[in-house]
């Protein structure tokens, strides 16, 4: 005979959501702070108005690990992450009695960039952004099995701040695109594109060396790592690997790097001695007077198409300051 398992109500749903211990074994999305694990649930309702709308929620375990390539240093904690109309708002739960559960509200005018990176099973969303006057980070770490969701926050993110830029420029072949772009930094960065979003430029490169002196040796040094840069209409996208101490060691981490076209101030290029060494693509970024620098070390391969890069950016730069008082400052 077989026996039904008993149904529970809501009152034990949410006390078993209350008493979370921020282990669970998936991330998920949301459908409203109701369904949050722990103290995420009162903390995100804390921060919205009746008349907040939620674009993308969803809720992240801990992941146990505080460092990662790329500069990545983080608490363990539990996340929810939230898309509303014109911020972020990320809460964190470290599940311990000393330590109190953080809210961070960061709203889309004060973001420089956003970042989505992995290595192995670690994931991680990192904020740039601005905080009185200086410009700081937000992080969230996650396991790599969540990536789907975490993608959905960046696309979200992105048609949110999309300007609308009129003779941007011709949209390139989906096949020309990706023609000479390693599989590992399409599958990071394409799924982060919008649906239908033109891309008006691809610069793709390949990792290069140089040798550099080691004491009484000659080392070869990285100059480049293999890297991607997609010039949309959502804005710029920066792909690039982590680098290897050495050419017969592997690396695991890539990381890609999301730029709202407002948040583009300038870009400039620093060309290397002619010997080997990286075209540098430098990009000045600025928020509510705030400037933060973000340089792109660009493979000598690709050194012809970075004058192609820097008119486009300035191109969209200039576009999308103008649009500025029509559609707002996101």
């Amino acid at each position: 005979m077989e026996h039904e398992t008993p149904r529970r109500g809501p009152d034990e749903l949410r006390e078993e959501r209350r008493n979370s211990s921020g282990r669970e074994s998936w991330v998920y999305r949301a459908d409203g702070p109701d369904v949050l694990r722990g103290r995420h649930a009162d903390l995100l309702r804390s921060a919205l108005s009746p008349d907040d709308r939620l674009h993308y929620l969803l809720y992240a375990p801990i992941f146990d690990g505080v460092g990662g390539p790329f500069g990545i240093r983080g608490t363990p904690a539990s996340h929810a992450v939230a898309v509303a109309h014109d911020r972020l708002i990320i809460t964190a739960d470290a599940h311990r009695d000393e330590e109190p559960a953080n809210i961070y509200t960061i709203p889309f005018a004060q973001i420089l960039s956003v970042e989505l990176g992995a290595a192995l099973l670690l994931g991680w969303l990192r904020i740039r952004h601005v905080d009185g006057v200086h410009v700081t980070s937000t992080l969230v770490t996650f396991s790599t099995t969540g990536t789907i969701h975490f993608e959905a926050v960046v696309r979200t993110y992105r048609a949110l701040t999309a300007v609308q830029i009129s003779g941007a420029g011709v949209a390139m072949p989906s096949a020309e695109v990706w023609r000479a772009t390693a599989p590992f930094l399409r599958s990071a960065t394409e799924p982060l594109l919008l649906r239908d979003e033109p891309v008006l430029l691809a610069v793709h490169w390949a990792e290069s060396w140089r040798p550099r002196k080691g004491g009484w040796r000659t080392l070869p040094s990285c100059v480049s790592t293999p890297g991607l840069l997609l010039i949309g209409r959502a804005g710029l996208l920066w792909a690039c690997s982590e680098p290897r101490l050495r050419p017969d060691l592997l690396t695991f981490g890539v990381n890609v790097t999301s730029i709202n076209w407002r948040a583009l101030q300038s870009a400039s290029v620093e060309r290397g001695d002619g010997k080997g060494g990286a075209v540098c693509l430098r990009l000045v970024l600025e928020r509510d007077g705030v400037v933060g620098d973000l340089e792109i070390p660009v493979g000598p391969d690709a050194d012809w198409a970075v004058d192609d890069a820097l008119r486009a950016l300035e191109r969209m730069r200039r576009s999308a300051h103008d649009s500025r008082s029509a559609q707002g400052s996101r």
